[in-house]
C-alpha cells in the first residue's frame, strides 16, 4: 500500500499485524506527486519537523522516513534511478528513531495519497470488476487497452515470516531488527544481517573491513569447563544459537572443540558455513617460518579446512619451542628477538594461502596497531583486547573506528576468575549497573553484554552452564537509553584482570602506554 508520513496507514498496520500480515510501503518517501495527484500535494520529504530530526541524527530526510517506517514494522520499497541516492536509501541500519522521534513523526499524518487515481482509472475498474462478475470480460479488455498502467498491476506476492519486537513506549513502534548497534562505522557500508531461523532468535552481523560478515557476539572457550568438557560447552552453545566460536592454540582444546563441531554438522544443525571460527597464533610462533605451520597444526586440530579469522594473540615473542611461556631464574618471560612486524607479514601468508579468510590482532596498543597498518598489505580487521566496564577502552576503540578495525572484548563481564585476588573489583557486583539491570528485568551479565554490543564491540562471554549461555545470548530483545550507557561508562576503572605481568619487562609488552 502507499505509506509514508503524511499517510501513515497506522491503524491499517495494526489490523494487519493482528492478522500476521505485513504491510510493504510503495511511495514510502510520499515523493513528487503524480500526475493525477490532486493540486498543491504536499511532500514529507520537505517537511520541516522531519528535516529538524534529520539534521539531529545526521541523516537525509529520505533516510528518517525509511527508518521511521522499519521501526513501524512496515517494509519500505523507495525507488531511485540514481546511485548515491540507492546507497541512501540502503544505509538505515546504523541508527534509530527515539520514541519521541517516532510520534513527532506520526503526527504529521494528514491522510493524503500522492497515488491518486480518478475515476474510471484501472484501479477504479478492478474495483467495479469485484462488484459486478458480469461485466468482468467487459472491463477486462477496457483495463488491457492501457499496457502502460496495466503493467503497474503486475505484482506478484510471496509468504513472508517477519518477526517484530514491541518498543518500550507504544505497541506500533515495533523494530524490524532489535540489534542497533550505535557508533559502528567501520566502512560505507553499515549494513547488519540477521541469519534467519524459525526455531531461534539469531545474532546479527557487522561487516569486517574486507567484506566479510562477522557476527556481533561470540563464545570463548578458555578454560570453557575442565578437560573432557569443552566439547559439550562447544555444542551446547551452539544449540544455544552461538555462531561465533572463539579458540586459541593456548588454550589447549581445539582438538576438543573440533569434535563438537564435526558432531553438530553430521547431526545437521548447522553447516561449516554458518560458522565464524576465530583461532590466534601463540607467542613462541612468531618466527616467520613457524607461524604458516602453527595455522596448519590449529586447523588440524579442529578438523577445518580453513579459519575465518586468525589472530596474532600478544605482539610480545617469547622463546621458540618448548614452553608456551618460558620463564627465566626471575619468573619473566624469556623473549625472542623476532618482531611482530615480520610476523604480521606471514599472516597475510597464511590469508593468501587459503588458511584464513581473515587476519587480525588481539592485545595490540595503538602504537603497535599503527606500526603494522604501515607496512600492512592486508589490513587487520579486528583487535581483540579485555574489554567490560571497569577497563572500557573507549579511547582504544576510538582510534580502532577511525582505522575500520573492530574491537572484540575477551572477559567481557570483567569476571576475576583465577587470573585475579578475591579483592578484585567486579562489574557484575557493580551497584549502578544492578540498578539499570534490575530496571530492564535483566540480568547484570546481560546488561554489560548489551552496553558492549551498544558501544560498538563485540563480546565474547564464555560459560560452561548452559542456562548461562542461553542468558549470555538473549541480549537482542531490550536496548539501554544514552544515559543508561553514559552511567556505565561512568564506572570505569582502568582496572586490568589480564594484565600478564610475567611480560611486563618486554619491550614489546603493550601495556605500558595509556592505550
Amino acid at each position: 500500500i502507499e505509506c509514508h508520513p503524511y499517510l501513515n496507514q497506522l491503524k491499517l498496520i495494526d489490523f494487519c499485524t493482528k492478522r500476521n500480515v505485513v504491510v510493504t510501503a510503495h511511495s514510502p518517501l510520499g515523493g513528487a506527486p503524480k500526475p493525477t495527484s490532486p493540486p498543491g500535494t504536499p511532500m514529507p520529504i520537505t517537511d520541516p519537523k522531519i528535516k529538524e530530526i534529520a539534521d539531529r541524527q545526521g541523516k537525509s530526510v529520505a533516510q528518517v522516513i525509511i527508518r521511521w517506517l522499519i521501526q513501524h514494522g512496515v517494509v519500505p520499497i523507495p525507488k531511485s534511478s540514481n546511485r548515491k541516492r540507492l546507497e541512501e536509501n540502503f544505509n538505515v541500519f546504523c541508527f534509530e528513531l527515539s520514541c519521541e522521534e517516532m510520534d513527532s513523526i506520526d503526527a504529521l499524518n494528514k491522510n493524503i495519497r500522492v497515488s491518486y487515481f480518478p475515476k474510471n482509472s484501472v484501479p477504479d475498474i478492478l474495483i467495479r470488476c469485484r462488484a459486478s462478475k458480469k461485466k468482468e470480460s467487459t472491463l477486462h479488455d477496457q483495463a488491457a487497452g492501457s499496457r502502460k498502467e496495466r503493467s503497474r498491476l503486475n505484482c506478484s506476492s510471496g509468504h513472508l515470516k517477519l518477526s517484530v519486537r514491541k518498543s518500550l513506549k507504544a505497541h506500533y513502534h515495533r523494530k524490524i531488527q532489535p540489534h542497533i548497534l550505535r557508533g559502528i562505522q567501520y566502512s560505507s557500508h553499515d549494513e547488519f544481517s540477521v541469519y534467519q531461523r524459525e526455531d531461534k532468535m539469531t545474532v546479527p552481523t557487522v561487516k569486517l573491513n574486507n567484506g566479510y560478515n562477522f557476527p556481533v557476539l561470540g563464545c570463548g572457550t578458555y578454560k570453557a569447563g575442565n578437560p573432557g568438557e569443552v566439547a559439550d560447552v562447544v555444542k551446547n552453545a551452539i544449540d544455544v544459537g552461538f555462531r561465533h566460536i572463539d579458540c586459541a592454540m593456548f588454550y589447549d582444546n581445539e582438538p576438543e572443540i573440533g569434535q563438537a563441531i564435526k558432531e553438530k554438522i553430521a547431526e545437521g544443525v548447522i553447516k561449516r558455513e554458518d560458522l565464524f571460527i576465530t583461532s590466534k597464533l601463540w607467542n613462541n610462533n612468531h618466527r616467520p617460518d613457524l607461524v604458516v605451520p602453527a595455522c596448519k597444526k590449529t586447523l588440524s586440530d579442529l578438523g577445518l579446512d580453513y579459519l575465518d579469522l586468525y589472530l596474532i594473540h600478544w605482539p610480545h615473542a617469547v622463546k621458540e619451542g618448548g614452553e608456551p611461556n618460558p620463564l627465566d631464574e626471575d619468573g619473566k618471560l624469556i623473549p625472542s628477538d623476532v618482531d611482530y612486524v615480520d610476523t604480521w607479514k606471514q599472516m597475510e601468508e597464511c590469508l593468501k594461502l587459503g588458511l584464513a579468510k581473515s587476519i587480525g590482532l588481539s592485545n595490540f596498543n595503538s602504537v603497535q596497531i599503527q606500526r603494522i597498518l604501515d607496512v600492512a598489505t592486508i589490513r587487520p580487521v579486528v583487535n581483540q583486547v579485555e574489554c567490560h566496564p571497569y577497563l572500557n577502552q573507549s579511547k582504544l576503540l576510538a582510534f580502532c573506528k577511525e582505522r575500520q578495525i573492530l574491537l572484540t572484548a575477551y572477559s567481557p563481564l570483567g569476571s576475576p576468575g583465577i587470573l585475579a585476588g578475591p579483592d578484585t573489583p567486579a562489574p557484575l557486583k557493580d551497584p549502578k549497573i544492578i540498578e539499570i539491570a534490575e530496571k530492564h528485568g535483566k540480568t547484570v551479565a546481560q546488561t554489560i553484554i548489551r552496553y558492549l554490543i551498544q558501544h560498538g564491540v563485540v563480546p565474547i562471554p564464555k560459560s560452561s552452564n548452559k542456562k548461562r549461555l542461553e542468558e549470555n545470548f538473549n541480549v537482542f530483545d531490550f536496548e539501554l537509553t544514552a544515559e543508561e550507557v553514559a552511567s556505565i561508562d561512568g564506572v570505569n576503572k582502568n582496572f586490568r584482570i589480564c594484565p600478564y605481568i610475567e611480560a611486563t619487562k618486554h619491550r614489546d609488552y603493550p601495556f605500558n602506554i595509556e592505550f
